[in-house]
């Protein structure tokens, strides 16, 4: 299950949190892996495995005083429990790299969701072989036992998301 959902927040509500991320006294902190994937075949690419992180949510308790930012989200989402969520920012590359695929959870039971806060011709590729451009305002969940990847960009100076991990009401 792949669900796509466009303009998931309100103009307003996605400008706000896009602006307050994106601003130059949101702060980062460097990451030097994009997931835990061997890097088999890939390794003329570890170079650019390196991405600016800021976590949100883990352990079930807030990690960041900056989680109330994307409160409408997690309010639209409406989990019964967040698991983890951060936000990414990666840099572009001078061609499109595909990452080592990855899951986020083995828990059939929990949703992992990708949130664009910008556009760019990054992607989000499934092992299934489906993929999902990076457009801002954008979620896309699936189940986090599900195989998946990013990939890199090359023609916006930074790819941004927000990740979450959790489980859905209603379980």
């Amino acid at each position: 299950m792949i669900e796509i959902i466009d303009n998931f927040l309100k103009e307003e509500d996605f400008r706000q949190i896009q602006t307050e991320i994106l601003s130059p006294n949101f702060p980062w902190y460097k990451n030097d892996f994009k997931s835990h994937t061997e890097y088999k075949g890939l390794e003329e690419n570890y170079k650019y495995d390196l991405q600016m992180k800021h976590s949100l949510y883990s352990g079930y308790n807030p990690s960041s005083q900056y989680i109330s930012i994307i409160e409408p989200l997690i309010l639209k989402i409406n989990p019964l429990s967040l698991l983890r969520t951060k936000v990414n920012l990666t840099f572009p590359t001078k061609e499109i790299i595909e990452y080592g695929f990855h899951m986020d959870y083995e828990d059939e039971r929990i949703i992992s969701a990708v949130y664009y806060l910008n556009t760019n011709n990054g992607k989000t590729v499934f092992k299934t072989g489906e993929s999902v451009d990076s457009v801002e305002n954008r979620l896309v969940r699936f189940s986090a036992p599900q195989l998946h990847t990013g990939t890199s960009h090359t023609d916006t100076k930074y790819r941004a998301l927000v990740n979450l991990n959790y489980i859905p009401a209603g379980i």
